[in-house]
């Protein structure tokens, strides 16, 4: 039976939702793209920004946790999923949903379920520790605080050894973290700021939000050099992904013109996401909420957040599949078409998207990689058919 990308899997540590496409397909990569000093500058900017929402989230003073405003159970092991998992959700989430403490372990297995925490020095004792625990925890009598004994702190399940910026830890049931369902996060980008929900996050992760479908076919030319080609429009967001939404309407606000839209979307592409090269040997793609998150990704991902923010503006657009390279095709309209970039389809011009050089301009720069002797087009809505793009012949999926 062919394998399917459409239902959530348990949050459990080898086949958790956020680690997906890890575990169920071995996506392939590229080389990670050239960076050019305006490019650099846009990426470095953001990170700052990032960086002191994160601060900003570690130095607010706490605030008593509302009982009957906390995440519902499963909304709540999404995001513990995602915070075990920080290739996809990014070096700056943790502060916004812990604060000052910083993830050890998540204990899934049976019923009890258990979150370690550990904080530094500075926050291991007086007001500092209080903030620390009312930060994590709805109720703090359900905070277990570890006792040290020769340098070690011991749990019913693990011990962790003092370390010198790991002084104290701290044992919260899953059911008591706090998780407000009102928490609204932040990863700014130059003209918009992406604010998932707690809530759409776990949408996403239940693979509610994407449009799923079968995930191998087979590919019916040597020449795209792999016996396996990879759905990745499976992980395309549906035009109904409302974090997302919001983002495109915010980033395109001051547009009308159907083309200088599109060029924005592409150019937070190339040139406010950092490259991600060990995303190449540990096969990873990402959903586009988790590429927002993160600020970085290669190719595959970029061709899927691309796709799933077109979803947004209802623009008709194709994958389209060639050896070592995945992108995404536009219809030409207005833009110009002097590089040659692009492929005939249903008897129009449609303009390949370089997403890999800093800054490219649809239909005028020379692109990066080209496309191979065969390649095959997809519309992600159309689901599971993927075509070749000189016969029209579909392939067949595993």
């Amino acid at each position: 039976m062919p394998r399917r990308l459409d239902k959530p899997l348990s949050v459990r540590c080898a086949a958790v939702a956020a680690a997906l496409i890890c575990a169920l397909v071995a996506f392939g990569c590229s080389e990670r793209s050239a960076e050019n000093p305006n490019a650099s500058s846009l990426v470095k900017q953001r990170e700052k920004l990032a960086k002191q929402i994160a601060d900003e989230a570690k130095n607010s003073a706490c605030i008593s946790a509302d009982p009957k405003k906390q995440a519902n159970t499963p909304t709540r092991e999404s995001l513990a999923t995602l915070l075990a998992y920080p290739r996809q959700s990014g070096a700056y989430f943790e502060a916004q949903i812990l604060g000052r403490a910083g993830l050890e372990v998540i204990k899934v297995e049976g019923d009890d379920k258990q979150v370690y925490l550990s904080l530094s020095e500075a926050d291991s004792k007086g007001e500092r520790l209080e903030n620390a625990i009312c930060r994590v925890a709805v109720s703090k009598s359900q905070v277990e605080v570890g006792k040290e004994t020769d340098g070690k702190f011991v749990f019913a399940d693990y011990s962790f050894l003092r370390k010198p910026n790991k002084a104290l830890y701290l044992r919260v049931p899953l059911s008591n973290l706090r998780l407000d369902s009102d928490t609204q996060l932040k990863f700014p980008y130059q003209n918009a700021i992406y604010t998932p929900t707690p809530e759409e996050l776990h949408f996403s992760m239940l693979n509610a939000t994407i449009y799923g479908g079968m995930l191998e076919a087979i590919p019916d030319s040597r020449n795209y050099g792999e016996d396996i080609l990879y759905n990745y429009g499976a992980l395309v967001s549906k035009p109904s992904e409302s974090s997302l939404k919001r983002f495109v309407a915010e980033l395109t606000k001051d547009l009308n013109e159907r083309e200088k839209k599109i060029q924005r979307l592409t150019d937070l592409i190339t040139r406010e996401l950092g490259p991600k090269p060990e995303e190449i040997p540990l096969k990873v793609v990402k959903r586009a909420s988790e590429v927002l998150m993160t600020g970085e990704a290669e190719y595959p991902s970029r061709a899927v957040l691309l796709a799933s923010m077109l979803e947004q503006l209802e623009e008709d657009y194709l994958l389209v599949y060639s050896k070592e390279l995945l992108t995404i095709a536009v219809k030409q309209g207005q833009f110009p078409a002097k590089n040659e970039f692009q492929i005939k389809f249903e008897g129009g011009v449609w303009l390949l998207v370089d997403t890999l050089t800093p800054g490219a301009r649809i239909g005028v720069d020379a692109p990066k990689k080209r496309l191979g002797q065969v390649a095959y087009v997809q519309r992600p809505n159309q689901n599971s058919v993927i075509t070749n793009l000189n016969t029209g012949s579909p392939l067949p999926f595993k």
